[in-house]
């Protein structure tokens, strides 16, 4: 008779190390797969977001990934920061009650300097304004830019107010 213990000790350590192994293997097919900006874009508009942190830019992310109408019209591709530091950092986006099926971490691709290489690189279609107070120059500067090379241009920070309607003083809680 064999002595069936090193064989279930090899395979229970195989499994072990097989599926502890496992994220590192899949992280350069994860990173491929970032890369490739153009994947899944099937036709939409290439959005990209600026600003990250202390912004409506997460949320103005969460809006396009969450909401079926953007969804469908466009591909969000990152974000741009006006901080260099943040540059190859991921923002997170996702609906709070979507239970994970929509969202996930976006690149900050870049600052909003570097629009024109940007928009070559990652084929961009749409820059939207989501920080607060952005350097005026460098406003000037990626707007004239998508005017001149008839990229989507649109400043979320006046465009909110359209949206969102006002609410009567009698349904605020006081």
């Amino acid at each position: 008779m064999y002595d069936v213990a090193p064989v279930v000790i090899v395979c229970v350590l195989g499994t072990v190390f097989f599926t502890a192994g496992m994220p590192f293997l899949l992280r350069p097919i994860a990173r491929w797969s970032e890369q490739r900006t153009d994947g899944n874009r099937k036709g939409r508009i290439g959005t990209i977001v600026w600003g990250t942190e202390n912004s409506m830019g997460p949320a103005i992310g969460t809006t396009i990934v969450t909401n079926k109408r953007y969804r469908e019209e466009r591909h969000l591709i990152g974000f741009i920061d006006d901080d260099k530091r943040k540059v190859g950092r991921k923002v997170k986006v996702e609906f709070p009650h979507s239970a994970g099926k929509f969202g996930g971490w976006f690149p900050v691709i870049g600052i909003p300097s570097n629009i024109n290489r940007l928009v070559e690189q990652f084929q961009v279609d749409e820059v939207i304004v989501g920080i607060e107070n952005p350097d005026q120059n460098t406003y000037e500067s990626v707007k004239a830019f998508c005017e001149r090379t008839k990229i989507l241009f649109t400043d979320a920070r006046y465009s909110c107010k359209c949206v969102l309607p006002e609410v009567p003083d009698e349904q605020i809680k006081k």
